[in-house]
């Protein structure tokens, strides 16, 4: 790659070198298999992260579009979620306290199963239109009392918006090789009327800070942190009107406008050059935090993971000694189904009791207190933790109290 993805400038002599590798981990982590047989031989990739010194941005070079399907299989709703649910309300009604008005649509690219779109359209009382070569998922019975149609192919410059005038982009930047392309087409397709943008990516800042080495996959060809999505936003012709770290510093937001400026050309700025050795030393930490990580979980007895998402496929695919006895979901979409690499079926909140968990780890900590409140519903009284990197490299590591 001869620029940078975000900026648009090229990159120094430091980005040919990967700050962070993983080899053979699942190519695809939210994608489901029927059986273990089939889970286990899913589809393997590399992960060679490498960094732009002057945005900051960081992207896998390794990445292999070969090995990445979108399809029914692909299933990553968090709906199910009360905290989610809260999260998805209010980031809806800024979006419409940015725009000044109630919107007459909303237009979502990368829709998914389409949860979001319906509660978004349903929330606002407006039609709504989703793109994704996903299927949406069938409505669950709630009546959306607005029509809200999904088209099954990509987001392109030759779209139609209609009457759309709130765009929604939530986790599809991160999935793409060229995420100006996307929003240069959103620039295209809403010139010359005003539409508020409201984008949704990863917050690589925060997963650096972190340390949270589960969050690096080979699906995910992008790392934004604020200064380059910012700056991408610019480059591709929209106004950013805030940009910050939200959903407890997992999700960097943006509220952006679509006008009629058009694309900046990509070497239109001479951009401050970051102090790349402290970034790439950023990048490398990840590494030893995994190690880290490993040592104090290795061989600790009764874990059920509750949560079959990305950060689950990826921990169990790159640290060693990790062997939780289940893997628990709150969607029934998951039940009974496997991630990829594991050979033990996803169960039901109803089913972890039966599993006789000593701990049961979060892989989302936001959930942490909606998770217990779920256990104790189904009668099972067992701890509770959040996803962490606790104790320091080169310190003693304390392991996991479990119950006894």
């Amino acid at each position: 790659m001869t620029r940078c993805p975000a900026c648009g400038e090229p990159p120094d002599g430091s980005a040919r070198d990967p700050v962070f590798v993983a080899d053979s981990v699942p190519a695809q982590l939210s994608r489901l298999y029927a059986s273990a047989d089939e889970a286990l031989r899913a589809p393997r990739g590399r992960v060679e992260i490498v960094v732009c010194s002057r945005c900051g941005f960081a992207w896998n070079r390794a990445f292999d579009p070969e090995l990445v399907v979108y399809d029914a299989d692909y299933v990553d709703s968090q709906i199910g979620s009360g905290v989610f649910r809260r999260f998805v309300d209010a980031m809806i009604d800024e979006a419409v306290t940015r725009h000044g008005r109630p919107p007459r649509a909303v237009l979502e690219i990368g829709s998914g199963s389409g949860d979001v779109l319906r509660r978004s359209c349903a929330r606002l009382g407006v039609p709504g239109t989703g793109f994704d070569p996903v299927p949406a998922r069938p409505e669950d019975g709630t009546a959306v009392p607005v029509p809200v149609a999904f088209e099954r192919r990509l987001f392109g410059p030759d779209v139609d918006p209609g009457p759309a005038d709130l765009v929604v982009c939530r986790h599809t930047l991160e999935h793409l090789a060229d995420p100006a392309g996307l929003l240069s087409d959103i620039t295209t397709v809403f010139a010359g009327r005003r539409a508020t943008v409201y984008l949704e990516v990863p917050d690589a800042d925060a997963m650096l800070a972190a340390r949270a080495f589960w969050d690096v996959y080979h699906e995910h060809v992008g790392y934004f942190g604020r200064r380059s999505l910012i700056r991408l936003i610019e480059r591709c012709g929209l106004g950013p009107l805030e940009v910050r770290s939200d959903y407890g510093g997992q999700y960097l937001v943006a509220f952006a406008r679509s006008g009629d400026a058009g694309p900046e050309p990509a070497t239109g700025r001479d951009p401050v050059t970051l102090d790349g050795a402290r970034v790439r030393a950023r990048w490398a930490a990840l590494d030893e935090a995994r190690w880290t990580w490993a040592r104090r979980w290795e061989g600790v007895p009764g874990v059920v993971v509750w949560g079959a998402t990305s950060r689950t496929t990826q921990l169990l695919a790159i640290v060693p000694g990790f062997e939780p006895v289940g893997v628990c979901d709150i969607n029934p979409d998951k039940w009974g189904r496997h991630l990829a690499g594991c050979a033990a079926p996803i169960s039901s909140p109803r089913q972890v009791a039966g599993l006789d968990p000593d701990l049961v780890l979060a892989a989302n900590p936001r959930y942490v207190g909606e998770i217990a409140a779920e256990l104790e519903r189904h009668g099972a009284s067992v701890p509770v933790v959040g996803l962490a990197v606790d104790g320091e490299a080169g310190k003693p590591v304390q392991r996991p109290e479990v119950r006894r």
